[in-house]
């Protein structure tokens, strides 16, 4: 009993070292990680507008986008969730970038199977109220009934 008690504290002692040392580690590639992510501008939460493609003043669709922005190479992620027509409780993820003065993003339905799935091409908008609003403009595409579909889109950080 005692050779298989000493052999258990063994394994424990060279095993410690190596779990403690990869917690660590971990941790802070998640603190680095928080401070590149979280220092954009980019980064946080958004509402997108899809206005009514017969009325284009009157907004059909609203949507909360939760943007992760990684400032070291363009790349964006997230999450979608329609929030008007209150009704409507979809929920889509999303990849994508930015570069320049354009984000380019796929998106596709978190639930399946769902055919509710496209992409976004938007422009900054220069002609935004202050420089600290960040507002884009553009088109998302979508595949309706075998036909492509495009629809105007507006997104603007919170």
């Amino acid at each position: 009993m005692e050779t298989l008690f000493g052999t258990i504290v063994w394994v424990i002692e060279q095993i410690w070292p190596g779990v403690l040392s990869s917690a660590v580690f971990a941790f802070i590639v998640c603190i680095v990680n928080k401070v590149i992510i979280g220092r954009s501008g980019y980064s946080g939460d958004w509402e997108a507008e899809i206005p009514k493609t017969t009325e284009p003043d009157i907004v059909d669709k609203k949507d909360s986008w939760k943007i992760k922005h990684r400032k070291s190479d363009g790349k964006i992620e997230g999450r979608i969730k329609r929030i008007y027509p209150y009704d409507d409780k979809r929920k889509w993820r999303f990849y994508g970038v930015i570069r320049e003065n354009h984000m380019i993003v796929t998106y596709w339905s978190t639930k399946q199977p769902s055919d509710s799935r496209g992409c976004m091409f938007v422009t900054l908008d220069d002609t935004r109220v202050s420089s600290s609003q960040i507002v884009y403009r553009g088109q998302y595409y979508k595949q309706e009934s075998g036909k492509l579909v495009s629809r105007t889109i507006k997104l603007t950080k919170k």
